[in-house]
């Protein structure tokens, strides 16, 4: 779903923040130039590795969001979050929105999709976390999917 929903065939540059064992950067890989994908598992980050062992476009990073931040040579074309967000308290959250807004440029898009129902360990609700994400003023949303099990929503960065 997410992959169909974005604007563009293909992106110079990509910010993959929670990649997990890289389901998602898989996809990325092969419609960005580049991507950097992070995430604060390493277990995790060794599994993505070992799947996109291939893959000389993608750069994974240990990364303690939102604290921890991966240096970019340049705002990220694409920076994508899916659920990964709802583990953040609303400091977190906020602090997470400013680092994306914050490494943006016009054209740029933030895409974050995360589920709707409750889990142990979950922190923020999908909806209250999807509006921090989306409050900036250079931001337009260009994508809203909302049914029973998820949220995606997608935002372009204009001047």
């Amino acid at each position: 779903m997410v992959m169909a929903s974005l604007g563009r065939r293909r992106y110079h540059s990509a910010l993959e923040l929670g990649c997990g064992t890289g389901g998602m950067t898989s996809l990325l890989a092969a419609r960005c130039d580049s991507v950097t994908a992070c995430d604060m598992s390493t277990s995790a980050l060794v599994q993505a590795r070992e799947q996109l062992d291939h893959a000389a476009n993608v750069r994974f990073l240990p990364c303690r969001l939102p604290r921890d931040w991966p240096t970019l040579a340049s705002p990220a074309q694409l920076i994508v979050l899916c659920d990964m967000a709802y583990y953040l308290g609303e400091d977190d959250a906020r602090m997470l929105a400013a680092r994306c807004h914050e490494h943006m440029a016009p054209g740029s898009e933030l895409v974050a999709c995360h589920g709707l129902h409750a889990f142990p360990g979950r922190r923020g609700e999908t909806r209250a976390i999807h509006a921090i994400l989306g409050d900036d003023p250079r931001l337009r949303e260009t994508v809203r999917l909302e049914d029973g099990d998820f949220l995606l929503q997608i935002w372009r960065c204009v001047p």
